[in-house]
């Protein structure tokens, strides 16, 4: 989930900045809705190519589909905000949570260091992985 993933950044820089590595800076983004074939796991592999190979799509779902894409990015445009983040390191905010180039407001629960913390240890130990910075 996006909390997750804004807790366990905030608790890896955390921990990078603990151990000095205060060079690295960690950042969390969300690409928003783009039009991959990802959507071939809601509808099934066989209906999900008979969708773009033209099939015939009752005119319902046609309606649905078109309006969704009115609202889903390109995969160029999906991508920008990693491509800039990973050009431009000097211009990220460290431990920022990044969408359409910019950083975004982190509410207060997202920065729970307890939360955090919990989240790294249960990923520890469901991993069989220890982490840490050195």
């Amino acid at each position: 989930s996006k909390l997750s993933n804004i807790l366990f950044t905030q608790e890896l820089q955390r921990r990078a900045d603990a151990s000095g590595n205060t060079w690295l800076k960690t950042v969390v983004l969300h690409p928003g809705a783009v039009g991959t074939d990802l959507g071939r796991n809601l509808v099934g592999e066989e209906k999900w190519n008979e969708l773009k190979n033209g099939g015939e799509v009752p005119p319902l779902q046609m309606a649905f589909l078109n309006i969704l894409n009115r609202f889903v990015k390109t995969v160029e445009d999906g991508a920008s905000t990693q491509v800039f983040l990973a050009a431009e390191p000097g211009s990220a905010t460290k431990a920022a949570f990044y969408t359409d180039l910019k950083p975004q407001k982190i509410q207060k629960f997202a920065k729970d260091e307890t939360a955090a913390k919990q989240l790294w240890a249960k990923s520890e130990e469901l991993s069989g992985v220890s982490f840490e910075l050195k």
